[in-house]
């Protein structure tokens, strides 16, 4: 397993941050603005240890390789997502009515399920809802994003996230958001589009899957997925009336 993480501390501001190059765009993972640092500069210590840097190289921001040659990369993914969790669910324009049990439940959840997935350039498929959750504005659709593919790709049942305690609403939109067997992407994509939070994850999720930054190369087959996600994103923003350009 590899992975590759940056850690920085601003001197002058004693601001602390630890971020990986799949989650940078974000800026989320860090002390900033926050009035109980020493809970996240505790993850971000424990990071610290792992890669066993030095202060001087915090200072500068540097971007590191991690191998599970040297040590356990698993851990300082550990300790980075722990960051990252405390962060979202601390966001105070986000939290309302405790619904932060039920986001950090839907974590524990994901990667567990996903922990071991790819995703199609190779890299490690966790980030993929992180990324998808932080976009997100309300706690209820961060929670949906998390769960959003673990229905599909693990045995994980809708009756089992009730049985988890999930709200209908939660549940309802991890449905929302779950391609049926058998069922044609346009169908799915219009389906998906009649829930609330469903709607807005996939919203999110498409744009996430566009970004081919993340492929070293273009295949056929890639184009046509994109072209397929480009008019689905079309119809749940707008832009198309109808889904009779997603193609299958």
């Amino acid at each position: 397993m590899k992975a590759k993480i940056i850690i920085d501390y601003d001197e002058k501001d004693q601001i602390y941050s630890a971020n990986s190059p799949e989650l940078e765009p974000y800026h989320i993972l860090s002390t900033e603005g926050y009035e109980i640092p020493d809970v996240l500069e505790h993850y971000v210590s424990n990071i610290e240890r792992e890669i066993s840097m030095c202060e001087r190289m915090l200072n500068r921001g540097d971007e590191t390789d991690i191998d599970d040659e040297d040590f356990d990369a698993c851990m300082v993914l550990k300790a980075l997502t722990g960051l990252w969790l405390y962060v979202e669910v601390n966001e105070p324009d986000d939290l309302g009515n405790n619904d932060d049990t039920m986001y950090v439940n839907a974590a524990n959840i994901m990667f567990t399920l996903h922990a071991k997935q790819k995703d199609k350039a190779g890299r490690d498929y966790i980030f993929h809802p992180m990324r998808v959750s932080m976009k997100c504005n309300l706690i209820e659709s961060k929670t949906v994003a998390l769960l959003h593919d673990t229905v599909e790709d693990s045995a994980l049942t809708f009756d089992k996230l009730r049985e988890y305690q999930f709200s209908a609403e939660i549940v309802n939109g991890v449905i929302a958001v779950t391609r049926k067997v058998g069922e044609s992407y346009a169908d799915f994509i219009e389906r998906a589009s009649k829930d609330e939070l469903g709607h807005a994850v996939k919203i999110n999720d498409l744009e996430d899957n566009m970004n081919i930054t993340r492929l070293s190369n273009l295949t056929e087959k890639d184009w046509h997925r994109l072209n397929k996600y480009l008019h689905a994103w079309r119809y749940l923003t707008g832009l198309e009336v109808t889904t009779e350009n997603i193609k299958e």
